[in-house]
C-alpha cells in the first residue's frame, strides 16, 4: 500500500474545524449552566420591581451584598448558580441584587441603583452583608436573613419567607 503524502491544507482545515467544533461546545457548556442558577433582575429599578412583583403577583427576594464582601462573593459564585437553588427561587420569587457600596469600576446599572440601595439601607437597616430580604407582592417586608450557607439552608431561609408562620415580620406582629 502506498501512502499518500498528507496535504497541509486539508489537514490545517480539519485540525480547525476540530478545534472550533471543540470550543463551541465548551461555551455551550458553559452559557447553558449560567442559565441554571438564579435569574437575578440587574436593570429595574426598585419602583419598577414593586409594580412587577405586584403584576405577577410574585414575591421578591433581594441580595444586599458588597464587593469587599467575602460570604457574599461565595454566595454569588457558588450557591446562586447552582440549578437546583435556580429552580426554587426563579419559580417563586423576582430575584434582585443590590449592591451597597460604590466602587469606581460600577457599570452603570448598579450606579443606577445606587439611590435605591440607600433608600433601602435606611428603611431596613443593614447591619451585615449578605443580607437578604424577602418581600410580599405588594412590597411589605416579610423576612430577613444575613450571612451565607450551603444551598440546601438557602432554599430552606426561601421557603421560610413563603410561610407566615416562620417568617420573621409576620412572626414580630404577631408578638
Amino acid at each position: 500500500m502506498i501512502k499518500q503524502p498528507i496535504n497541509a491544507t486539508r489537514f490545517i482545515i480539519a485540525t480547525c474545524k476540530t478545534i472550533f467544533l471543540i470550543c463551541s461546545i465548551v461555551m455551550y457548556s458553559f452559557t447553558n449552566a449560567q442559565n441554571k442558577g438564579i435569574h437575578f433582575d440587574h436593570d429595574t429599578n426598585w419602583k419598577g420591581i414593586l409594580a412587577k412583583a405586584k403584576a405577577e403577583n410574585k414575591y421578591i427576594f433581594v441580595d444586599c451584598f458588597t464587593t469587599w464582601c467575602g460570604p457574599c462573593k461565595y454566595m454569588s459564585n457558588n450557591i446562586f448558580p447552582m440549578e437546583e437553588v435556580g429552580n426554587f427561587y426563579n419559580d417563586k420569587f423576582i430575584n434582585v441584587a443590590m449592591q451597597f457600596d460604590s466602587t469606581i469600576n460600577d457599570a452603570e446599572n448598579i450606579k443606577a441603583r445606587y439611590a435605591d440601595a440607600v433608600f433601602i439601607d435606611k428603611e431596613y437597616k443593614m447591619r451585615g452583608y449578605p443580607t437578604f430580604l424577602f418581600f410580599s407582592p405588594d412590597g411589605e417586608l416579610l423576612h430577613r436573613k444575613w450571612g451565607g450557607g450551603d444551598a440546601k439552608q438557602f432554599i430552606t431561609i426561601g421557603t421560610n419567607a413563603l410561610d407566615p408562620e416562620k417568617q420573621y415580620y409576620t412572626q414580630i406582629k404577631k408578638y
